[in-house]
């Protein structure tokens, strides 16, 4: 069971993205830790986004446009935080909005809800 999850050939992009989603997942667990909200907001953006360039060095753009619209969604709150607003309804339509539509463009089964639902 565990020889399924990992790939036949190990090449150099899977190697380089699993380097990067390391060093993201360490910047958004270090994000929890911190006082501010802003400051959280900022350790998400950069987690997002390299979270985005693992997968997509793994050649998975369905997940990569998926984190990058989260990345979107998450400077998105970080600019309305800092200026002491609460983000607008219609807003939060249109990133939910965009996530359902990248998932109708990219389906390829039932897993592809998964992402969705997050």
């Amino acid at each position: 069971m565990l020889a399924s999850i990992f790939p036949e050939i190990i090449t150099t992009n899977y190697i380089i993205s699993q380097c990067i989603g390391i060093c993201a997942l360490i910047i958004v667990c270090i994000g929890y830790f911190l006082k501010t909200r802003q400051n959280f907001f900022i350790t998400q953006i950069i987690g997002n986004c390299l979270i985005a360039t693992s997968y997509f060095f793994l050649g998975t753009f369905f997940t990569c446009i998926g984190v990058a619209i989260a990345c979107v969604r998450s400077i998105i709150f970080y600019v309305y935080e800092k200026k002491g607003k609460n983000v607008p309804w219609w807003l939060i339509g249109i990133i939910c909005m965009v996530i359902i539509i990248n998932c109708i463009i990219f389906w390829s089964g039932p897993l592809d809800l998964l992402p969705l639902t997050s």
